[in-house]
């Protein structure tokens, strides 16, 4: 794949979805974009985090998936077996997506 088609890959990972695919918690937050999937991972309470991704349900990969579109991430995800594993993930994806959008 083409250098700049990787950047375009990688700024699109990271925009916001269209507000109709917003991610929304079962707290009542919603998430935008994986930046906020990153940062919300890192205060989420664990009931609401539990509610999300568990063995009936991972709704953060199917998110990041489907909406997103990174399957490297929602591979990543699906293995998980914590928030803070998530959360780490996460948080490395958007430091490479940055790193290659930037190149």
């Amino acid at each position: 794949m083409a250098e700049k088609t990787l950047n375009q890959e990688a700024r699109g990972f990271l925009a916001d979805v269209p507000e109709e695919y917003l991610f929304r918690c079962c707290d009542g937050h919603t998430l935008l974009n994986m930046k906020e999937l990153g940062d919300s991972l890192k205060i989420m309470k664990h009931e609401t985090y539990v509610s999300h991704a568990n063995v009936e349900r991972n709704d953060f990969t199917n998110w990041v998936r489907d909406i997103i579109k990174d399957g490297i991430l929602a591979k990543d995800l699906k293995k998980a077996t914590n928030q803070a594993q998530a959360d780490k993930l996460v948080a490395n994806r958007i430091a490479v997506l940055i790193k290659r959008s930037l190149a």
